[in-house]
Formats: C-alpha cells, sequence, structure tokens
C-alpha cells in the first residue's frame, strides 16, 4: 500500500533535504511543474506562429486521482447525486474518439432542483436556502501557487454528453487570489453524441468568463483577460433543472487564439471544433 505521507528529496546549495508531504501534494507540485515546463518550451516559439494547445488535464495514465465530486445532498441537504466518476477507453479507431487520449472521464449523475423541508427550514449563512439541485466535479490542483496562463486567451475542452435535453454545464476558474471564494464561470452547451458518440471541441474565451463569489454573480466585475495562478478547475451542474446527466471529459486545454480568432468565435463564446 502507497503511505499516507513519503519523504521527497530536493537539493539547495548542494545539499539534499527530506522533506515530507503528502502524496496530494506532491501530486499537485508535479502537475504544476508539468505544465509551467511545456508553457515554457512553446514561449520559445515564433510570435508569428500559434501556440499549440498547452494540456492542462487529460486521463492518458487511466486515472482519475484527485477528482472530486460533490452534490448538495453533501452540503445543503439536498436530494442531487453523483452516480458514476470512472475513466473509460475509447475505441482509437472509432470517429470522433477522444482528442489526444483514448481514455476520458465519465462523470454522471441526478439534480433535484426541488427544495426539501429541512433545506426550507435551514438558515445559511445568507439566509434562508433558497435554491438547491447542484453537482460538482472538482479537478486535481497544481501546487506551487498554481499555473500562469499569460500566452493564452481560451480553454478547449474536449467533451461529450448523452444528453438530449440540453442541459447547460459550467465550468469554473480557480486562481490565487487576495479575495477568497472569487470563481470565473464560463457556460458550456454542448450538442448531445448519443447514437454517434461524437467528441466536441469547446472553446471558451476567458473573456467570455464572469466573475462570481460563493456562486453569485459579483457586482463588480473583474475581466479574465489573462489567467494567473489558475490552481484548479470545477465542472458543475445547476441548470435549475431536475433529471440525470452525463459528461465525458477528454481534456482541458489552454489555447492561444490570437484577437483574429477570439473574432471568429461564436456570439454565444464558444466554438464547436468537430
Amino acid at each position: 500500500a502507497t503511505p499516507d505521507n513519503q519523504l521527497s528529496l530536493t537539493e539547495v546549495d548542494g545539499h539534499q533535504i527530506k522533506i515530507k508531504m503528502s502524496n496530494l501534494a506532491t501530486a499537485s507540485i508535479r502537475r504544476a511543474l508539468r505544465v509551467r515546463w511545456d508553457a515554457f518550451r512553446h514561449s520559445g516559439i515564433s510570435a508569428a506562429s500559434r501556440l499549440p494547445p498547452l494540456c492542462l488535464y487529460d486521463f492518458t495514465d487511466a486515472s482519475r486521482e484527485g477528482w472530486t465530486a460533490m452534490s448538495d445532498s453533501e452540503s445543503i441537504g439536498g436530494r442531487s447525486v453523483n452516480r458514476e466518476l470512472q475513466v473509460r477507453q475509447e475505441d482509437r479507431d472509432r470517429d470522433g474518439g477522444a482528442v489526444g487520449s483514448p481514455s476520458y472521464l465519465t462523470w454522471s449523475g441526478v439534480t433535484d432542483v426541488v427544495l426539501s423541508d429541512a433545506q426550507a427550514a435551514t438558515v445559511g449563512p445568507r439566509g434562508h436556502i433558497s435554491r438547491t439541485g447542484y453537482c460538482a466535479l472538482r479537478s486535481p490542483t497544481f501546487g506551487l501557487g498554481g499555473v500562469d496562463l499569460d500566452d493564452y486567451d481560451a480553454l478547449m475542452v474536449t467533451c461529450r454528453t448523452e444528453n438530449e435535453d440540453g442541459r447547460v454545464f459550467m465550468l469554473g476558474l480557480s486562481t490565487d487570489t487576495y479575495i477568497p471564494g472569487d470563481v470565473y464561470q464560463g457556460y458550456m452547451k454542448i450538442p448531445s453524441s448519443k447514437g454517434d458518440g461524437h467528441f466536441h471541441q469547446l472553446t471558451l474565451p476567458f473573456t467570455s468568463f464572469v466573475l462570481t463569489s460563493h456562486g453569485r454573480l459579483r457586482e463588480k466585475q473583474r475581466l479574465a483577460d489573462v489567467v494567473r495562478g489558475l490552481e484548479h478547475v470545477t465542472f458543475m451542474i445547476a441548470d435549475g433543472e431536475s433529471g440525470d446527466f452525463h459528461l465525458d471529459i477528454g481534456g482541458v486545454y489552454a489555447l492561444s487564439l490570437g484577437a483574429g480568432g477570439l473574432t471568429d468565435l461564436a456570439k454565444d463564446g464558444t466554438r464547436d471544433d468537430h
């Protein structure tokens, strides 16, 4: 069995020093260093050329370690639940398979927007609970204060859903900030892939994200034209609908589109590249 904590060696001024840290902390640091190194290598590309996509998350190792599912049933006594969270394999020869990796993460569950009697009687820090019905999926974190995406202006999510009722997912960006609770939220309306299994590539420019605090829209907005200190992302479904949901995630990438590429995006702030 893997111990909860392990000793890691690091070198300072020519001397090896043992540092005790949790496996999760070690993984988050390695994850941040990997993305920072990839971003550094890309930064050497000529300004006349478009930077290649920067992989933030994929499932090439067929592992869901660090991905955490949450719901209102755990936080505010609701009835929404997560049913499945596991990595699956995609047939490489199948048309429309996951881009870059044959593995993807499946997340599914059910939301219930009807307030229970217990919820209606609960008084929280912001008063009585008036809304319910959400499930969320949080990614593993980037250590060392997160990763800077100065040279990038959009995120691309390789994904698909079997829902045919037009349910809307949200994508949250949590950054290293001095204001606790601030999260940039973007919206993903994914065409149904039921029947053909096609993975879509949805592009969301950073400027299409809105600033929220503890789930509420901030009165004063700060434009997310540059994302620095990205710590983790969160997928959420809280569209005011009751029912089943399903989302397959093939990967999350940072894109450098430039002014021309951003102008070409659809008016709703997303682009679906088949």
